[in-house]
């Protein structure tokens, strides 16, 4: 009961900082389809700039050039967050290759990312003379073939941020939930965007989730790699955890809905707030979304080790709708 009133006292932003617990770091250049949903400043000005952030909301998946796929329950906290009406205009965006954090602080600096060292100029070395060779060397001349494609070079952990044009929630999205009791159907929505191009899409897997039960999967979401942290200033990292597709237990917080569990291991592994919208995935492809997670084992460090890591939205129900905002609406360029 202690823990329920504490857990309802906390505040919304502490709570959306929460990330998923136990997993890994990712590498770079890995999963650039799995993006950050955020709610950024319209306009720095100066009198605004002791008390403007950049809000991380939900991640999200990139499925084509325009279209991105996340949780409902996220558009409607970026619905909040972008009310004209608010005292700090914001408007909602998608972050590309974020892995590093880019929480953008007072002076549009990121305030999770180290400052680059000086460069120290070298010491000077002493020319040395050095003897002339008996006989001249050899000259060889190489050729190199051009290959029949081109490769472009493309800059590392470069951030990018495409305006959000449209927000479609599914028409049968439900939410009753009411603090960490949780109700939710149908927590799907696709966010229309400016094009996004990248070299790798999210493909959507088309299995029965019925089928999957014992498949290995992985989560991917921002996150912190142990619980007792400072969640406010926590670096932003794409993080990925390997957990077992199992069967749910008869009290379904989510309906439809896939449930996960963690290998057995020491360490915690929970899925949290700000890990909605996340894809899990398997060798299907992507299979389903991070759907809406209590919170109270979260915040709880002393809870021991869970089995079941959290609750997910299952996606081969919903392949028709996907697909027919991707075709019917996507822009047709002019001939």
């Amino acid at each position: 009961m202690i823990l329920v009133l504490l857990v309802l006292f906390i505040p919304e932003q502490v709570l959306s900082d929460l990330r998923l617990l136990g997993g890994k770091d990712v590498n770079d250049t890995d999963y650039r389809f799995v993006v950050r949903l955020e709610a950024i400043a319209a306009s720095k000005r100066k009198h605004h700039r002791s008390m403007v952030q950049d809000i991380h909301v939900c991640t999200g998946v990139v499925l084509s050039e325009y279209w991105t796929l996340t949780a409902a329950h996220c558009v409607v906290e970026l619905e909040d967050l972008t009310r004209k009406t608010n005292k700090i205009l914001r408007k909602a965006v998608v972050r590309v290759n974020s892995n590093k954090g880019t929480r953008q602080g007072p002076e549009e600096q990121p305030e999770d990312i180290a400052p680059v060292p000086e460069e120290k100029p070298e010491p000077k070395q002493e020319s040395v003379t050095k003897p002339t060779p008996v006989t001249e060397p050899i000259r060889v001349t190489t050729t190199t073939r051009t290959p029949f494609y081109t490769t472009t070079q493309h800059p590392k952990s470069v951030t990018t941020t495409y305006a959000i044009v449209a927000m479609y929630k599914h028409s049968g999205y439900r939410d009753v939930s009411v603090n960490e009791n949780i109700h939710v159907k149908n927590d799907i929505a696709m966010l229309q965007t400016d094009q996004i191009t990248l070299q790798e899409y999210g493909k959507v897997g088309s299995g029965d989730f019925t089928s999957l039960i014992g498949y290995e999967s992985k989560i991917l979401g921002y996150g912190l790699r142990q619980p007792d942290g400072d969640t406010s200033k926590a670096p932003r990292l794409l993080q990925l955890l390997h957990v077992l597709v199992v069967e749910c237990p008869p009290d379904n917080e989510m309906y439809p809905v896939i449930c996960v569990a963690a290998h057995c291991k020491t360490e915690r592994a929970m899925l949290c707030k700000g890990d909605a919208g996340g894809p899990l995935i398997s060798f299907f492809g992507v299979i389903g979304l991070i759907g809406k997670n209590t919170n109270v084992h979260c915040i709880q460090t002393t809870i021991t080790s869970a089995t079941t890591v959290g609750h997910l939205l299952p996606l081969s129900p919903y392949l028709t709708w996907i697909t027919s905002h991707i075709l019917n609406t996507e822009p047709v360029a002019q001939l």
